[in-house]
């Protein structure tokens, strides 16, 4: 039910926000919009990255699943996206570096961001994509303690078992 209410306040400004657009006034084609919400599956466990008496980030990807119909036979294929994600704000950072393991599910809220950059090697000029993150609510922590409450109580059940 928390997940729920998280979903309903990330998308309820979008949808105001998409109202305010609608309109065709000037001022309304002044306006932009960099919004992303991603939903999947971390393919890396977080990492802290930059000098610890400078502003560290956390750094992780972040894997989201499509399926493609293909035209000529029909077939439905499953393609996965990879997405780097950055997050800047401490107390987001930190609960990132600290909680988000490989394989936990999360939903990202942020803004999409290209780094330019010259490779060394090859001189050629690339572009990364990436997301900066301002949300990270992780669907699996839910599940994962009620695992480990569960456990607990197995362990517990057949430590009684054994002492009688």
């Amino acid at each position: 039910m928390n997940v729920l209410r998280s979903l309903t306040r990330i998308t309820r400004p979008c949808a105001q926000l998409a109202r305010t657009m609608s309109d065709e006034s000037p001022r309304s084609m002044e306006r932009c919009i960099n919004e992303v919400t991603l939903m999947g599956r971390v393919g890396r466990d977080a990492e802290l990255r930059g000098r610890e008496d400078m502003n560290q980030v956390a750094v992780f990807s972040l894997a989201t699943n499509y399926r493609i119909k293909k035209k000529d036979t029909g077939e439905i294929t499953q393609d996965t996206d990879w997405h780097n994600i950055v997050v800047f704000n401490p107390y987001t950072r930190d609960f990132v570096a600290s909680k988000i393991k490989k394989g936990d599910r999360l939903l990202v809220q942020g803004q999409l961001s290209n780094k330019k950059y010259e490779d060394p090697t090859t001189n050629e000029r690339k572009i990364i994509s990436r997301v900066i993150a301002r949300n990270v609510i992780n669907l699996t922590q839910k599940w994962r303690n009620e695992e480990q409450s569960h456990q607990g109580e197995e362990e517990e059940y057949q430590n009684q078992d054994q002492s009688s």
